[in-house]
């Protein structure tokens, strides 16, 4: 802490004395910096009336040992019963104001406090202190005295002895030991500086040629074992199956007609025989779109026949009441002749005026409506679940999107076909099937066919395009599936790791004449960092060539 001003009484200094008042917020290191600063023998400080550091035994010893150390006397000028308790416990001088003489108080008074000699070494102070000689003695009254004859101008101190220090080795075993980290850190710092933090990047723009290839696989499925007479390279198939139920809304299309049904009566004549005939409940009457049902069964007579019997006397007939089979005005027609359907034989009917039919058109599903809706949500679905199938194989796989199976179960429309209504959901439960293969073996099968088709002493293959291939399918069965692959990489200058040893350790400029006289190269740009390396990292693994193509 930096030193405060001292204040100094000139009413109070004398040649031999010295007086420093304290301030409220001074800590002991400030005040033994202000003791240190004093020119004088005899020193008196004076505390203000709340001077929480003069209540502590430590903070006044340490005190007491800074006055020893700079052969001052000391005397602390205050009324305040625990200081003059503390210093009494310490043998330090006390006046009650500048102007009385100084005493020690007598000790063991009330508020002292005994130091152990290990907490004043403990908050840094070396070895033990001698008693001060007591104040009764001539010679100590006669050194404190400025003014024996006046002893309200005595003076406040008396000379201390002076006393030997013990050397404190765990301080110095402390420093040792930070000299020696600090040391070390250094070398650390300067080994990771030279030889592990430089870092190079050249990127070479070179001239670059595309290699298109196409592969044809086969992808084995579930247990089938590779053939080893087979033409066409074989790897191991993944597949990766998932269930799920999804709905789709119907929207209506259709329309019924649910108004009133026409009525009317039936007559029926029976020329087909001379004996009554029975007709069911339901029997249909028929002509052009009028279509009519009888309300309940009914028997009609036989006829008389006439001319050798060869001539029906119509004689034989019965009435029944009638119902449209559909609703709607279009069954409110004029009296006419009918077809009876599903009977044999000659009996003839026919209607009176029937009336009473009228329309009330609403909207119904249909089939076409849910079989358009499970078109769709078959679509969206496939779409959507080739993500999640994509979750479930390892890293490192190629999907084939275009393997995905997919089998369909039946629909469950609700409200099912023909019900009125404006809309409706359809759901499906399907099983979705698709398969992947390991990226590396794809890989190696088109790296393999490129490298046939290159120079390898002159070019370099810089991808091999299988990021952006197209994969087919071209025959699917239980034991495989046949894909093939078409890519197109690019090949670039050659790069070989004993290029990058050559130029460990070289300047920049020596670095990219080097790099530029490789077949191919355009432009070379070398980045280094941190920002203080200014040639070549000493290590080739430091160094990383990237080859961007020529746009």
């Amino acid at each position: 802490m930096p030193n405060k001003s001292t204040k100094k009484s000139p009413a109070t200094t004398t040649s031999t004395r010295d007086v420093i008042y304290i301030d409220a917020e001074d800590d002991i290191t400030a005040i033994i910096q202000k003791l240190h600063g004093s020119t004088k023998k005899i020193v008196a400080l004076v505390p203000p009336s709340r001077a929480s550091v003069f209540t502590s035994a430590v903070n006044l010893k340490l005190l007491q040992k800074a006055a020893e150390k700079d052969a001052k006397k000391l005397v602390l000028v205050t009324k305040q019963p625990t200081i003059i308790a503390l210093a009494g416990g310490l043998s330090l001088y006390v006046a009650e104001t500048l102007n009385t003489p100084p005493s020690v108080p007598a000790s063991g008074a009330s508020g002292a406090t005994s130091v152990p000699s290990t907490v004043i070494e403990g908050a840094g102070v070396l070895g033990p202190t001698e008693v001060p000689e007591s104040p009764e003695s001539p010679s100590t009254a006669t050194e404190l005295g400025e003014n024996t004859a006046n002893p309200q101008k005595s003076s406040a101190f008396t000379e201390d002895k002076k006393h030997s220090r013990i050397p404190n080795f765990n301080a110095f075993k402390k420093k040792l030991f930070l000299i020696i980290a600090g040391l070390l850190l250094i070398v650390a710092g300067l080994v990771w500086a030279i030889v592990f933090a430089p870092r190079a990047e050249i990127v070479i723009t070179a001239r670059t040629q595309e290699l298109p290839v196409e592969v044809s696989v086969d992808l084995l499925r579930g247990s089938t074992e590779p053939d080893a007479d087979a033409s066409t390279p074989q790897l191991k198939a993944l597949e990766r199956s998932t269930e799920k139920t999804v709905s789709q809304p119907v929207t209506a299309t259709g329309e019924k007609n649910i108004g009133t049904k026409a009525t009317g009566t039936m007559t029926v004549v029976n020329c087909e025989q001379s004996s009554p005939v029975t007709f069911k409940k339901g029997t249909t009457f028929k002509k052009n779109s009028a279509v009519f049902t009888a309300d309940e069964s009914f028997v009609v007579p036989g006829s008389n026949f006439s001319g050798g019997g060869s001539v029906c006397e119509q004689d034989g007939s019965a009435s029944v009441s009638v119902t449209a089979l559909e609703p709607g005005d279009s069954q409110n027609v004029a009296a006419q002749s009918y077809s009876i359907q599903n009977i044999s034989g000659d009996y003839r009917a026919s209607g009176g005026n029937m009336s009473g039919g009228t329309n009330k058109i609403v909207p119904i599903i249909t089939q076409a409506d849910i079989d358009r809706a499970v078109g769709e949500l078959n679509t969206e679905a496939s779409t959507a679940v080739i993500g999640e199938l994509t979750a479930l194989f390892p890293d490192g796989t190629q999907i084939i999107d275009e393997s995905l199976e997919q089998k369909v179960g039946s629909a469950k429309p609700n409200p099912a076909a023909g019900t009125e209504a404006a809309s409706g959901v359809v759901e499906v439960t399907a099983t979705y099937n698709i398969f992947g293969v390991a990226r590396s073996e794809l890989a190696s099968l088109i790296d393999a066919q490129q490298k046939t088709l290159i120079d390898e002493n002159q070019q370099a293959i810089t991808t091999n395009g299988l990021d952006t291939a197209k994969i087919t399918v071209t025959d699917k069965n239980s034991t495989k599936l046949s894909i093939s692959v078409a890519a197109i990489g690019s090949t670039g200058p050659v790069i070989s790791p004993d290029l990058i040893e050559k130029l460990t350790g070289l300047r920049f400029s020596e670095a990219e004449k080097i790099v530029s006289e490789i077949p191919g190269t355009v432009e070379t740009d070398i980045r280094t960092s941190p920002f203080w390396v200014y040639n070549m990292p000493n290590r080739s693994s430091s160094i990383t060539v990237t080859v961007k193509q020529l746009e």
